[in-house]
């Protein structure tokens, strides 16, 4: 029974590593470990994981492979979530190894609804990726679906640097205040020129003009409440700014508002 021989696994491991651990801490221990590996005993995690040989592995994707992990969260709950997060960091593990003077290959990671499957070695891995020639690519909604992954104390620190190791980011239409403020203080603010015109009359009409500069946002966070969100309403068209450090997009600026054509494929 793969019950049975998961319980042996388990008491083994135990054994082998824990002995010297206080009973209670033990206990807690075991406790969680085995609820983690008793739910890789559903179909199809099951099959998937555990039943046969695996016939896929990172290292795949060295060969110009791409590997799709279809276990929908809404689905399979926590346990499609974990085994998505699991292989994902055994990958990511498995491509910082490489030599890259041995095989160059350009690689990406690709995670969509990006807040279920983030953990802590993300921003780490992201330090490091662009010089293993990995392209990262994260959606999500807003940044506080990032904060509620994540949690605890340090979760609002450990958010901001995980978002600064992304070198490319793009805002389209949303409502979330703290994602509109986050995103227009990244693209900074820029001069205007505030023209003042003044009239008067008394015993003459008098008329002057004066222009200055101010300093402001260069996008409001209103503003992208009212970007175009596509559909047939939009002619298909969905508006977003793309935010890229250290590299000038138009006119010396770091950003650029940009359309994209959701028919482009069709």
């Amino acid at each position: 029974m793969p019950e049975a021989r998961l319980l042996a696994f388990v008491d083994q491991f135990f054994s082998d590593n824990l002995i010297t651990l206080s009973e209670k801490t033990r206990s807690i221990i075991d406790f969680s470990f085995s609820g983690f590996l008793f739910r890789l005993l559903r179909e199809p995690i099951y099959s998937l994981f555990c039943r046969y040989g695996s016939t896929v592995t990172p290292e795949d994707c060295l060969q110009g492979k791409i590997i799709l992990l279809n276990l929908p969260v809404k689905i399979y709950h926590k346990v499609g979530r974990d085994c998505q997060i699991m292989f994902k960091y055994i990958w990511q593990r498995a491509m910082e190894k490489r030599d890259t003077s041995k095989n160059n290959r350009p690689l990406f990671l690709w995670a969509d609804e990006a807040q279920n499957f983030l953990h802590e070695h993300d921003a780490t891995y992201q330090a490091t990726a662009r010089s293993s020639r990995i392209a990262t690519v994260y959606i999500s909604q807003n940044i506080p679906n990032y904060l509620a992954s994540m949690g605890g104390d340090k979760s609002d620190s450990r958010v901001k640097g995980f978002l600064g190791t992304l070198g490319t980011k793009i805002f389209h239409a949303n409502a979330d205040v703290e994602t509109n403020n986050y995103a227009s203080q990244l693209i900074g603010q820029t001069f205007f020129i505030n023209e003042n015109e003044t009239t008067g009359l008394t015993k003459e009409f008098s008329k002057s003009q004066a222009k200055s500069l101010e300093l402001a946002a260069a996008v409001r966070p209103e503003e992208f409440i009212s970007l175009k969100t596509g559909g047939p309403q939009n002619t298909f068209k969905v508006e977003g700014y793309m935010h890229r450090q250290g590299d000038s997009l138009l006119n010396k600026k770091n950003y650029l508002k940009m359309n994209f054509n959701q028919n482009y494929l069709a």
